[in-house]
């Protein structure tokens, strides 16, 4: 079973490439799991500095994932 930290990064890079690709969506869904495992990284992390890079990361894939559900919430008119 992979660990939470690579099941993060991959749900990540998957998100990022869908992002590329136009599929704002499926990029959403990503960036949304990924961004819950990586909160629970940020949790259990121990060490400060990881922790705020961790944090300064989740800040950064929440600020894209709000962009996208902005986008895609004027597309459909809501």
């Amino acid at each position: 079973m992979a660990s939470s930290q690579s099941q993060c990064s991959a749900r990540l890079i998957r998100a990022v490439a869908l992002d590329h690709d136009g599929r704002l969506p499926d990029a959403l869904y990503h960036y949304e799991a990924g961004l819950e495992l990586l909160l629970a990284e940020v949790s259990a992390e121990a060490d400060p500095g990881r922790k705020a890079r961790l944090r300064e990361k989740a800040h950064e894939i929440l600020t894209r994932a709000e962009t996208i559900k902005r986008r895609l919430a004027s597309r459909s008119g809501f």
